[in-house]
């Protein structure tokens, strides 16, 4: 046996990230060998997903939605574009499935009847559609035929922890919709505790450019104690709601938000799993979150998320046994994407290109030149 003591698993798929060129050796080594890119330039994340499907070293598998759709107001204009009426949303949602994304993503200033008129037009183009809520709850989405819920926005406050729903009924609604949730944790708990992460000593910030880190750095509202102690209660009424529904049968996935504050791609993956671990869900549990039912409510089950003959050979080894004990997760040894072995001690960072949307949407963050309304993220 060439790695005794190892535990050999699938892929990891970060199901909620805003990719820029940069993080791709980070996933890499991290072992996450799929993502899905859920708000971005369209022309830039569809170039991407082409030069990397195209490239003969093994890299990342790319799931994309095409900039966030948003009401009247949009919140990051880089990677977002903004919509009047049901009729503009209904348009934009077939003009993005016919350029080729695999979803639609709905942000937090649409009304009901835009989502509703998004939901339709993703059917009828053959495209799910996920959201960001702000001003439709939970319920509204579910009912609507929204396919999956990002934050457990539309049923947790972020900035105070408030039920917006009822738990009980939210439950029951997501299961007869079959709407899943991808909680990602690990951003509120950033974007809580920004003063704590600054000029923290983290290995793993190797993998992240300098004018990244220096934005995250900058962020406005981490000199906002009273906010980040009502951000702190969000993140503990959102850790205890996951494991809930997730016991109830709601379908889980993961997620991080990555790259935004001190969430390190790939690395920030291995974070969340033992977040909700630690929140109440078994390793097992995460586990398969991030793999099997990841690949299934992304729609590339046939390819990768088990250890299946016929699959694409998307791999994780690690040392130790992640099942048992889930920080074992962080123990990369080997990684293969598509059957080709990555050579994870000869990757580099990434290089920072100004020019790439997510990098440009964090500096103008950052400058205080963008001020999202009613989400710190996206």
């Amino acid at each position: 046996m060439r790695f005794p003591g190892s535990t050999l698993i699938p892929g990891l798929i970060d199901a909620h990230v805003h990719m820029a060129s940069w993080m791709v050796p980070a996933l890499l080594a991290a072992g996450v060998t799929t993502v899905r890119d859920i708000g971005n330039n369209l022309d830039w994340i569809l170039g991407l997903r082409s030069r990397l499907d195209a490239d003969p070293r093994p890299t990342p598998r790319v799931r994309c939605c095409g900039p966030v759709l948003d009401g009247s107001h949009v919140n990051w204009p880089l990677l977002g574009e903004g919509h009047e009426d049901p009729a503009a949303v209904a348009a934009t949602v077939e003009r993005l499935a016919e350029a080729g994304v695999d979803e639609i993503k709905l942000y937090v200033h649409l009304d009901l009847e835009q989502v509703e008129a998004a939901v339709v037009a993703g059917r009828r183009s053959g495209v799910p559609v996920v959201a960001h809520l702000g001003e439709v709850d939970a319920m509204e989405a579910a009912r609507a035929g929204v396919a999956e819920l990002q934050h457990l926005s539309g049923i947790i406050h972020p900035l105070d922890g408030s039920h917006l729903v009822d738990l009980r009924e939210v439950t029951g609604a997501l299961i007869e919709a079959d709407t899943a949730l991808c909680p990602t944790v690990i951003v509120w708990d950033r974007l809580a505790r920004l003063s704590h992460f600054v000029s923290r000593p983290d290995p793993r910030l190797r993998w992240v450019p300098d004018e990244i880190k220096e934005r995250w750095d900058a962020f406005p509202h981490r000199h906002d104690p009273e906010g980040s102690r009502g951000r702190m209660a969000a993140v503990a009424e959102i850790r205890k709601a996951v494991p809930r529904f997730y016991q109830a049968g709601v379908p889980i996935v993961v997620g991080t938000d990555a790259p935004w504050p001190y969430l390190i791609p790939g690395f920030s993956l291995h974070d969340e799993l033992a977040m909700l671990t630690t929140s109440g869900l078994t390793p097992a549990q995460v586990l398969t979150a991030a793999t099997r039912e990841a690949s299934r409510r992304l729609g590339i089950d046939h390819l990768t998320g088990t250890l299946e003959e016929g699959k694409s050979a998307d791999l994780l080894l690690v040392e130790g046994n992640p099942v048992s004990e889930i920080d074992d997760i962080r123990r990369v040894r080997e990684v293969f994407r598509g059957g080709r072995l990555v050579d994870v001690a000869a990757l580099e960072p990434g290089a920072f290109h100004p020019e790439d949307p997510v990098n440009g949407s964090l500096i103008a963050y950052a400058k205080g030149i963008s001020r999202p309304i009613g989400a710190h993220h996206c």
